[in-house]
């Protein structure tokens, strides 16, 4: 058993030692665009060495370069990449990679050290060796609603815009600068894309891939349509907006009557973790007997499924799609 904890020290130590070269290599990577950047400004060059030797756009997954290619090769990591881009997460997937696999080494050098069983060592691993991808899932959806949030203004300046005379590239680039993060960053994208010679159709599909809103997903398809067929784009914009903004009043009301349900989700989720606090603090002998006993275990385990189960039909009740 030392012999292993041992190994796992070693293999968290050299998982650090990546996690920490990986950290600096993408703080390097960025400072050195930095400068060519403001180099290229002050001799009046507008385009980098790098993007002289290729025009298209590619985004490293990790700048060691044995693990970019790696992560490069397995399909399955290029989807974590876009949930860190919808996310706004300017880290590379290498570095979550990494962090994810110290983390779970040292959540299995725990369990080693504090119950010394198998199961112990595996949930510890996987506890703490998920929390970087969950942290990229919280972000994201965070982003998301946001996004959500700003899109019937955004609407609103379009709309305006038309109006005044500006063309619908014009209304995009003002909103891209008037806005700030998300809708801001994504629109200048966008902006950039038909700066560059895409058309605004596959400029705006891309919009749709890199953003989960499905909203966005109304407007676009209404914009695509309103180019093929003619008619009042503005007018259109403003219908979308009010849509909208009136759908956001009656998700407020129906989460304003659930809400009732949902307190009561917590409490029954958090009533058996409370209970057993208690009894392990005035009886402990009492409830050690879960742990100890191989009858205990199994009830222990059985019981963690039903409450899991529970927890899932509980939020799928509560949780009102609208």
């Amino acid at each position: 058993m030392d012999t292993t904890i041992i190994i796992i020290g070693i293999l968290a130590f050299f998982i650090a030692i990546l996690l920490i070269a990986g950290i600096y290599y993408s703080i390097d990577s960025f400072k050195k665009r930095e400068i060519r950047r403001r180099l290229n400004t002050v001799s009046g060059e507008n385009v980098l060495e790098e993007e002289v030797v290729s025009i298209i756009r590619t985004r490293v997954l990790s700048y060691v370069p044995w693990l970019n290619k790696f992560l490069s090769a397995v399909p399955g990591f290029k989807n974590i990449d876009d949930i860190i881009k919808k996310a706004g997460v300017r880290l590379p997937l290498g570095f979550f990679v990494l962090l994810s696999l110290f983390l779970g080494s040292l959540g299995f050098l725990g369990g080693l050290i504090i119950g010394k069983k198998l199961i112990l060592e595996v949930l510890g691993a996987g506890l703490l060796g998920i929390l970087p991808f969950f942290y990229i899932s919280f972000k994201k959806k965070k982003r998301m609603k946001l996004f959500q949030k700003q899109l019937p203004d955004v609407l609103d300046l379009l709309s305006r815009s038309l109006r005044a005379g500006h063309t619908f590239p014009a209304g995009i680039k003002l909103v891209a600068d008037e806005f700030p993060d998300p809708i801001g960053t994504e629109f200048k994208e966008v902006s950039s894309e038909i700066y560059y010679g895409l058309s605004l159709h596959d400029a705006l599909k891309n919009l749709t891939k890199r953003v989960d809103c499905e909203d966005l997903g109304f407007f676009i398809t209404s914009v695509i349509i309103q180019r093929e067929t003619g008619g009042n784009l503005a007018e259109m914009m403003d219908s979308i907006a009010h849509v909208i903004r009136e759908r956001f009043k009656l998700f407020a009301k129906v989460k304003a009557l659930a809400a009732e349900g949902v307190l009561s989700a917590w409490l029954l989720s958090l009533l058996p973790f409370g209970v057993s606090a208690f009894i392990f603090m005035s009886n402990r002998e009492y409830i050690s007997m879960l742990f100890y006993d191989p009858l205990g275990r199994k009830m222990v385990i059985g019981a963690a499924i039903w409450f899991f189960l529970g927890i899932l039909f509980m939020k799928k009740m509560v949780n009102i799609k609208i």
